[in-house]
């Protein structure tokens, strides 16, 4: 049987008051907690270019080590949070390529915000030299990313991303989250929402994820009730009716749990629901969790550890773990 891991990791979309940005969340959340701060890159697709090929942004982001060194949270950027554009500037990275932009998102870090530091890993894995137009150019003249101007007004945006946290960890790290925003004067964005990764490895089975998305289906209401998601947030919704069926018909003691996982994604099992289920079924997911994502971003600690425990506590029963 495997093993159930009560970590989580957590995800706050927060926005930084004019002048501050979400660097000065990390700083202040590192004095905090006597972490050090490091310098990285964050990727997002936006669409495609005109070639056709995909457009891979790489925004400044900055990762916040604890005591020991090891990393406890990200301050990202967060597309889905509109800012109106402003007269400052910035920079970001782009590349055609996601499997570059995924590279140079993992090893990027460096104690400066220099660009040219934090790509300094990615470009000698690959052998990179700087062209006079701020492009990063493998050894043969191919382009790997090209540095351009941004607006700095993204930077006032603060997705803050937690490892997963032991349970013996978790209510002292979201209290100084908390803490440290509602200090610096922060704000919840209008759509916000938190969202908590539990270990999806446990629900690899037919049964206990059969049991997890018709027990949601039918406690869907009363859970809303109790944990008042943002009535702003687009991207929250019940399981598509067909993912409803085919976990209502399946025969769990003789349905292969790649099978069963194989006709949820062909329902049109989607990320944007209240439970993202896509990090169980998938092969091989980016982020290998379930993903609750109807919790709201609030200030309170008591409020938020809360609905977290109710969460939880939900999962675990669901699927009888």
């Amino acid at each position: 049987m495997t093993k159930v891991s009560r970590r989580v990791g957590l995800e706050l979309e927060l926005l930084a008051p004019s002048g501050l940005t979400r660097f000065a969340f990390a700083e202040s959340f590192a004095e905090r907690i006597g972490g050090s701060l490091e310098f990285r890159l964050h990727y997002h697709g936006d669409g495609v270019l005109p070639s056709g090929r995909p457009n891979c942004i790489l925004s400044r982001s900055v990762r916040v080590l604890d005591s020991a060194g090891k990393w406890l949270v990200d301050a990202v950027d967060d597309i889905t949070i509109a800012m109106p554009p402003s007269k400052e500037t910035s920079w970001t990275a782009r590349t055609d390529d996601v499997r570059l932009a995924l590279l140079a998102e993992a090893v990027s870090g460096s104690p400066s915000s220099n660009y040219r530091e934090v790509l300094r890993h990615f470009s000698k894995r690959l052998n990179g030299q700087w062209t006079d137009n701020g492009v990063l150019a493998d050894s043969f003249g191919h382009p790997l990313a090209l540095v351009q101007g941004a607006d700095a007004v993204r930077e006032r945006v603060c997705e803050v991303v937690t490892r997963p946290l032991r349970p013996d960890e978790r209510d002292a790290v979201v209290t100084a989250i908390l803490q440290t925003a509602k200090a610096l004067k922060f704000k919840i964005p209008k759509a916000a929402a938190m969202h908590a990764h539990f270990d999806a490895a446990p629900l690899k089975t037919t049964a206990r994820l059969q049991a997890l998305i018709t027990r949601f289906t039918q406690h869907r209401s009363s859970l809303w009730k109790m944990l008042k998601p943002n009535k702003h947030c687009q991207k929250l919704g019940p399981f598509p009716d067909m993912v409803v069926r085919v976990a209502r018909e399946a025969d769990a003691a003789n349905l292969p749990f790649s099978a069963f996982a194989a006709a949820l994604s062909l329902a049109g099992a989607d990320k944007y629901c209240d439970l993202n289920i896509l990090g169980v079924i998938e092969r091989f997911p980016r982020h290998p969790t379930v993903e609750f994502r109807c919790l709201p971003v609030d200030f309170s600690v008591e409020a938020t550890l809360d609905r977290l425990d109710t969460a939880e506590a939900f999962i675990l029963e669901a699927a009888s773990l």
